[in-house]
C-alpha cells in the first residue's frame, strides 16, 4: 500500500512539473494578449486599421506604415502598443489608406490628432495634408523629404511651408537608404521656415534591405526612443 501511494505521489509530482512547464509557456502569451486587450480591429474607409485608445487619452496619432503595409516588421506595427503606456491613442493604418477619414475617426476619441508617416508613409501623410486633412501635427520618420531622391517628396507634395502643421522629423544619422538620405534633413528644416524641427536617433543594429524596417532605416533597437519622441510631440499639440 505504501509503495502504491508513493507511485501515485510520484505521478502527481510529474503532472505538477508538466503543469508548471505549461504555465511557463502560456503566461507570456497571456500577458501579451492582456497588453493588446484594448486594441480593436476596425475598418476605416474600406481599409483595415487597428485602434487603441487608453483611458484618459487626450492626444492621438494616426500611424501610417511604410511600403510593406501592415506587416509585423513595420516600425509602427511592431511599436504601436507602446504608445498606450505613454497615454496616447493610436490608429494604425496602411500607407495606402485614405488618411482624411482616418484622422476623423481618431478625432472621435481624442481632441488632438497627429499624423505620423514612416518611410513611404511620409509621402502618404504629405499628400493628405495637401488634400486638406486637418491634423494638429505631422511626424515624418525616415522621410522622403526633398526632391531628387525619390519620385515624390514631402516638400513637393506639401508645396509651401505655410501648409505644414507643426512638424517633427525623426531620422537616423546612420541611414543607408538612398531614397531617404540623412543629408536631406537640414535642407528640409531650413525650407520649413520654422515649422519643422529634427530629432536624431541612432540605431545600433542593422540587417537586410538597407531601405527595410530592420536596417537603420527602421530603427531596430531604438524603438523606445522613437515612440517616446512621437508621444511627447503629439501630447504637446
Amino acid at each position: 500500500m505504501k509503495r502504491a501511494g508513493a507511485m501515485r505521489e510520484a505521478r502527481v509530482s510529474g503532472n505538477g512539473r508538466n503543469l508548471l512547464a505549461a504555465l511557463a509557456a502560456v503566461l507570456p502569451l497571456a500577458c501579451s494578449a492582456m497588453a493588446m486587450a484594448g486594441e480593436q480591429a476596425i475598418t476605416v474607409a474600406g481599409q483595415q486599421a487597428y485602434l487603441n485608445v487608453p483611458p484618459g487619452a487626450r492626444a492621438g496619432v494616426v500611424l501610417v506604415s511604410g511600403s510593406g503595409g501592415l506587416h509585423p516588421q513595420d516600425l509602427f506595427m511592431r511599436t504601436r502598443h507602446r504608445f498606450e503606456a505613454e497615454g496616447v491613442a493610436t490608429l494604425m493604418v496602411s500607407f495606402q489608406s485614405k488618411l482624411g477619414p482616418a484622422v476623423q475617426e481618431l478625432r472621435r476619441h481624442v481632441p488632438r490628432v497627429t499624423l505620423a508617416g514612416m518611410s513611404a508613409g511620409t509621402v502618404s501623410v504629405s499628400r493628405a495634408i495637401r488634400n486638406g486633412a486637418r491634423a494638429d501635427g505631422l511626424v515624418l520618420v525616415s522621410g522622403f523629404l526633398m526632391p531628387g531622391s525619390a519620385p515624390n517628396s514631402v516638400q513637393a507634395l506639401v508645396g509651401s511651408p505655410g501648409a505644414l502643421p507643426p512638424t517633427l522629423v525623426i531620422h537616423n544619422r546612420q541611414e543607408a537608404c538612398n531614397k531617404t538620405p540623412a543629408s536631406a534633413v537640414e535642407p528640409f528644416i531650413a525650407w520649413s521656415g520654422g515649422k519643422a524641427r529634427a530629432t536624431w536617433i541612432d540605431s545600433g543594429m542593422a540587417g537586410g534591405n538597407i531601405c527595410g524596417p530592420m536596417h537603420y532605416h527602421g530603427f531596430p533597437g531604438s524603438e523606445a526612443q522613437v515612440v517616446s519622441s512621437i508621444a511627447r510631440f503629439a501630447a504637446s499639440r
